[in-house]
């Protein structure tokens, strides 16, 4: 009888031991990273500004940091999405990963969604449609 790829796991990833407790402390921390790390980070910034001192060198200091909180939560993002996907690869039928992936991908639609009508609403009122 020939040798089917659904009889070993020879064209897959190997579990190599990935236990449902590694699958759930990666998809907590792929969560916490999604979320509530982004949250930190802006509220950390907002009064880091607010708390500053008034003078120009102070501001041009800000500006410059002005783009840090956006790296990180990029970073966070990318990381998040790595981690959901590491464990829908090696842990197929664990539920919270399942539901983690279907979360992602919606909250990632709807954010294109949002920004695609706040530009059609922008150039609506500038005339230029």
């Amino acid at each position: 009888m020939e040798k089917s790829y659904l009889d070993s796991n020879d064209y897959g990833i190997k579990d190599d031991g990935y236990t449902e407790r590694q699958a759930k402390k990666a998809c907590i921390i792929s969560l916490v990273l999604r979320y509530a790390y982004p949250v930190v980070i802006c509220i950390a910034f907002g009064l880091s500004v607010v708390f500053s001192s008034k003078d120009t060198e102070g501001m041009q200091s800000i500006v410059t940091l002005f783009e840090l909180p956006f790296i990180l939560i990029f970073v966070t993002y990318v990381i998040s999405w790595v981690l959901m996907i590491k464990v829908r690869l090696r842990r197929s039928d664990y539920r919270f990963g399942k539901i983690l992936m279907l979360l992602y991908i919606g909250d990632t639609v709807l954010g294109i969604l949002v920004f695609i009508i706040q530009l059609t609403i922008y150039f609506a009122k500038s005339g230029l449609v």
